[in-house]
């Protein structure tokens, strides 16, 4: 399964992120303030501004993007423990 998504998540990932961008927003504005100092007008203004942001700059980003997501998520379903069907 994972040497499949290694070949199909570049496809995918466009295709999913519009959806998983929302879900992620309020996570990447904490972990931004963390790294970037920003005055409270700025912190204000992200909610607003980073979704837009997002959209012009991930579809060019994504080939220098993927390759560091892709071996975190298989990280990730390696080690978790999947529900077992009913």
């Amino acid at each position: 399964m994972l040497v499949m998504m290694r070949q199909v998540l570049p496809a995918l990932f466009p295709i999913l992120l519009p959806g998983m961008m929302p879900k992620l927003m309020p996570d990447m504005l904490k972990a931004m303030e963390k790294v970037v100092p920003m005055p409270d007008y700025m912190k204000e203004q992200m909610p607003e501004l980073m979704p837009t942001v997002m959209d012009k700059l991930l579809p060019k980003m994504l080939p220098q993007v993927i390759p560091y997501f892709v071996p975190k998520m298989e990280a990730y379903l390696k080690h978790e423990q999947l529900p077992k069907a009913a």
